[in-house]
């Protein structure tokens, strides 16, 4: 009755666009042997409730994606569009990605009009890559996929009654 648990597995493809497979402009070329996208993804959850009170999650999850297709610069070209400019971009089948994560979170009903909660959430991602032509380094000179914060915390207090639905949360987001 404290504690219920959830594993999941998923599987997913994505077809490359028909731009990606066959387009023809003055600085792009479809490139019609790309493979489609797979992603795989493992999720196991646990939610814990040692009081009536009080919820505890905890949340891990591995995605692992093959076969991304990511567009490059191609300066290889001697064939000059209208800007001026020698090359042109093309999709290009590059290894694969890996993100890893969890989430640990905790709720709190304080009375009858309060609840508090934390989350606490890692996020981890790498890619590998086939070619030297997009090589994404950090300064700890990982391939770590950019844009990803690898730690998320938040504090918050929720405040509920007939008339008012108050929230106020701090956020604290980190490499």
């Amino acid at each position: 009755d404290w504690m219920t648990m959830r594993l999941s597995y998923g599987y997913s493809f994505k077809e490359p666009s028909l731009f990606q497979l066959y387009a023809d402009t003055y600085d792009y070329y479809g490139q019609p042997l790309l493979d489609p996208e797979t992603l795989h993804n493992i999720e196991l959850s646990f939610l814990f409730t040692p009081a009536y009170f009080l919820k505890i999650r905890l949340d891990g999850f591995v995605t692992l994606m093959d076969k991304l297709i990511i567009m490059q610069f191609d300066t290889q070209s001697d064939d000059e569009n209208f800007l001026g400019i020698n090359g042109y971009y093309s999709p290009e089948q590059q290894g694969g990605a890996q993100i890893y994560g969890f989430e640990l979170s905790a709720d709190a009903t304080i009375g009858s009009h309060w609840k508090l909660y934390t989350h606490y959430n890692f996020l981890y991602s790498h890619r590998d890559f086939n070619t030297n032509i997009s090589v994404v380094t950090t300064s700890t000179g990982d391939n770590i996929v950019p844009d990803d914060a690898m730690h998320r915390f938040k504090l918050g207090a929720t405040y509920i009654d007939d008339r008012v639905n108050a929230d106020l949360a701090l956020f604290l987001v980190a490499l």
